[in-house]
């Protein structure tokens, strides 16, 4: 039985996810603590802070043509309390690249949550795709 919490996080997901579907930078940062520290699976390590997440939430949804990308969320899995809780989930960005390329791939997605006055914000996450032991290179064929 989902508890009030889960389904408030289910639905900042949701609408985050809707906001990166639509390009809406600020729909996109509305989900995140002004503290927020962001494991980015693109270089630099991390983001420390709404306004560098920001500006890597802007390169990548700038990266993309019009109309893109397309996320899918799966396999979601929360845990909350009144105060805080985490998620973690699967999910598929596709689209085409600004450069032509297109772009088909799974990244695993882990974030942690916070109740500010009765709004749920990610405090933290961490996004990453697997690799290859013996060469060290990024696998992004891998599916669910």
């Amino acid at each position: 039985m989902k508890t009030s919490s889960e389904t408030q996080i289910r639905q900042l997901l949701d609408a985050r996810a809707e906001a990166i579907r639509a390009k809406d930078v600020d729909g996109v940062m509305t989900a995140y603590a002004t503290d927020t520290v962001f494991y980015d699976a693109l270089p630099p390590l991390r983001h420390v802070g709404a306004s560098s997440a920001r500006e890597r939430v802007e390169a990548w949804l700038g990266g993309y043509v019009e109309g893109a990308p397309s996320v899918e969320i799966r396999d979601l899995t929360i845990a909350a309390g009144e105060d805080t809780g985490f998620c973690y989930y699967l999910y598929r960005v596709s689209g085409r690249l600004t450069t032509g390329t297109e772009v088909d791939m799974w990244v695993r997605a882990t974030m942690c949550l916070q109740n500010a006055a009765g709004r749920w914000i990610i405090t933290h996450q961490h996004d990453s795709v697997p690799f290859d032991a013996q060469t060290g290179a990024a696998v992004f064929d891998q599916a669910p």
